[in-house]
């Protein structure tokens, strides 16, 4: 079942044994304490995991000092890249 900020302010509500329109916050100021507190404490521990391939085209130019296969990571620009967890080597264009 989908989450959304609906069913998280009734379970909520329903830990504090309050019916659904007695507690003396608005919805909204839950909300906001909740995107403020929880969900960067809870983000350290469980990110967004994501996969992207990393092909030929992202390649960057060889340059003298840099080693000799340099990739950039497609991405959008206010995406931070917090950790690489796995790498995945195929054998497409590898020569032996």
């Amino acid at each position: 079942m989908a989450q959304s900020w609906n069913n998280v302010l009734s379970y909520i509500k329903m830990g504090l044994g309050a019916p659904l329109n007695l507690i003396e916050l608005a919805d909204s100021d839950i909300i906001d304490m909740l995107k403020e507190h929880i969900i960067p404490y809870f983000s350290q521990f469980c990110p967004l995991e994501k996969w992207v391939f990393v092909g030929p085209m992202h390649s960057l130019p060889a340059k003298i000092g840099q080693p000799p296969n340099r990739f950039k990571i497609p991405k959008e620009v206010d995406e931070p890249i917090l950790d690489i967890l796995e790498v995945i080597w195929g054998n497409q264009g590898v020569k032996s």
